[in-house]
């Protein structure tokens, strides 16, 4: 029997941390943080790891993290870590950021690709990290031996003193005892290098008796899908996915029929009914491109912005530029990504140019630094100043991503008139509709054209349905998705649970469709029903650390799991949980629970 828990991205969209425990080895696949907050604005949450673990966000469970950082928030320092491998299916925040933070010997296993994408991350993302670090730009691992930013270090916590008054500084000193990443940086003074995170660069991972294959799947970024094999059972984990080739062999040709376990995402549903415009596929992205430029009248510049790891995207704006007659000018930091990835897509970076960073200056003064200098040097005269592109600006598309130093560049450009084209991932939920209205009046005070060209990252609903009902689950789990309310049979409905009574329309009693609950764990039997076990807490787990990582704790009645989630998380969601997990046990086993 495994146990299986979804612990953040259940009834929301993304911070997938989903546990699997095969009794001897606890895994998890993802580990991110949530997109949205109960409490804070969309991008404006706690940055500390601490404050995030007191709203909710991380679980609170000893062994999980590094011993620098527990004690302060009560857990227990331990050798062995709770989780002995994280897999990362691709490389967005809502997957990735709460890696950082885990336990030193959790080793990171992850594709080839998806590693160049966190290095690239890395490396062009240099802002540097005080005490309220921004968790989108922690490193996950550095190279050995090098400190390339060398602001890995608490800042404030070691107050300094001024020769002359005698007085407190306002600023404190870097405390070079108590780094934030727990990987290799340049020794300082006495101090002993730290040993880097075990990295398993693999499609392929191995614990206990079951086998992870990672395969790759369509995204806005190099992402993959995982087929797990025990031997008695098979989970399949999409990750995050679209329509494509890559998403069509993964379901076809490396998914079991019949897996015991389908973990799918489901993060468009109700897409269309909540009034938002039908995504297009990746390859009608080019030829619609074409369409609205050429359709647009007024002359002036050319803008289109894209999610900044998306090549396939990129590949088809290239490709409406060919037809243009257009030279694509990218930013240095999506420049370098290209470079770095040319081996894996042959072509990619061949016939852009780079728009200037910079404002001002020309490339004959000695101003570029760090990956700057590399991009500056390999593109050589594809390097165009605002001056350059003034001069000529119909024979070029300027191409910006979501980065806000992207958007503030038009401050330098100013320009009066134009095209803008967004081709960016759709809202999620009504906050981020917010900001992305906000984006397109910025653009609009510029008297710029605005309009969409949109492929989403994410497959929409009738192409989720059709893959569930072509590998016919015994069993799906629909994860990432939001709990926002829609109208449906003439009331208002989450869309968590629309979807799910669409799955059901749709495989009958031939498929058990479960809608998780934050927190609460699983039991996984062959060809069962799910039994509902306790939501994972430091306290169920033992006084001394044995030799292998802690397993996940037994299963207690429903009400003892509600009342635990409500006392615990503090959230007063389970209450529309309740009558979804009453159909999971048998009536004789469970008491009524309170009313919350």
């Amino acid at each position: 029997m495994y146990k299986f828990a979804i612990y953040r991205g259940a009834r929301e969209v993304g911070g997938n941390q989903i546990f699997l425990s095969s009794g001897d080895t606890n895994i998890s696949l993802d580990f991110g943080v949530p997109m949205g907050s109960e409490y804070f604005q969309y991008g404006r949450g706690p940055k500390t790891w601490g404050h995030r673990m007191y709203i909710g966000e991380l679980p609170k469970i000893d062994g999980l993290y590094r011993n620098g950082l527990v004690e302060s928030e009560g857990l227990r320092r331990t050798e062995e870590p709770f989780l002995k491998y994280v897999w990362l299916s691709h490389a967005h925040p809502d997957h990735k950021d709460g890696i950082p933070f885990l336990h030193k010997k959790t080793t990171l296993v992850t594709s080839p690709r998806t590693h160049l994408d966190l290095q690239n991350t890395e490396k062009t993302n240099r802002t540097k990290v005080f005490m309220a670090y921004p968790l989108s730009l922690m490193p996950l691992f550095r190279p050995e031996n090098q400190s390339y930013y060398g602001y890995a270090y608490v800042l404030d916590k070691i107050p300094t003193f001024s020769k002359r008054t005698g007085k407190k500084k306002r600023k404190g000193r870097f405390d070079f005892s108590k780094p934030i990443i727990g990987h290799v940086v340049t020794k300082k003074k006495d101090q002993e290098p730290i040993p880097p995170r075990p990295l398993i660069k693999s499609d392929r991972l191995e614990f206990g008796k079951s086998v992870l294959e990672a395969f790759p799947v369509d995204h806005n970024i190099d992402a993959q899908g995982a087929v797990i094999r025990t031997p008695d059972m098979t989970i399949v984990y999409t990750g995050d996915f679209r329509e494509g080739p890559n998403s069509e062999r993964f379901f076809s040709e490396r998914v079991p029929k019949r897996p015991d376990l389908l973990i799918m995402e489901a993060t468009t549903a109700g897409r269309l009914e909540k009034g938002q415009e039908k995504s297009l596929e990746i390859n009608q992205v080019s030829e619609e491109l074409v369409k609205r430029i050429k359709d647009y009248e007024f002359g002036g510049p050319l803008f289109i912005r894209m999610t900044e790891a998306d090549k396939t995207t990129l590949m088809q704006i290239e490709r409406a530029a060919g037809r243009l007659g257009k030279m694509p000018l990218v930013s240095p930091e999506l420049a370098y990504s290209l470079k770095q990835t040319d081996s894996m897509y042959p072509g990619i970076s061949e016939g852009i140019g780079v728009w200037q960073r910079e404002s001002g200056i020309t490339l004959d003064e000695e101003f570029a630094e760090g990956f700057k200098k590399q991009v500056y040097k390999k593109f050589k005269d594809k390097v165009f100043s605002d001056q350059d592109i003034a001069k000529k600006e119909g024979e070029y598309i300027r191409i910006i991503t979501k980065r806000q130093k992207d958007i503030e560049k038009f401050f330098d450009w100013r320009p009066t008139r134009g095209l803008f084209v967004d081709t960016t991932t759709e809202a999620w939920n009504e906050e981020t509709g917010i900001q992305f209205e906000k984006t397109e009046n910025f653009i609009r005070s510029f008297h710029l054209n605005f309009t969409r060209v949109h492929s989403s990252g994410h497959a929409d609903q009738s192409y989720s349905l059709q893959k569930i009902e072509q590998i016919d689950p015994k069993m799906v789990m629909l994860i990432h998705v939001s709990e926002d309310e829609i109208p449906y049979n003439g009331r208002m409905v989450p869309i968590c649970e629309y979807h799910g009574d669409r799955v059901k329309d749709l495989m009958g009693d031939r498929t058990i469709v479960v809608v998780p609950v934050r927190g609460a764990t699983y039991d996984l039997v062959p060809g069962g029903r799910p039994m509902v076990g306790m939501p994972i807490s430091s306290e169920h787990l033992p006084d001394k650390i044995p030799e292998v990582p802690p397993t996940l704790p037994p299963p207690l009645p429903i009400a003892q799991v509600v009342e635990s989630i409500i006392e615990e998380k503090k959230v007063a969601q389970p209450k529309f949980a309740v009558k979804k997990l009453d159909k999971w046990q048998d009536s004789s086993e469970q008491t009524e629970p309170e009313k919350v």
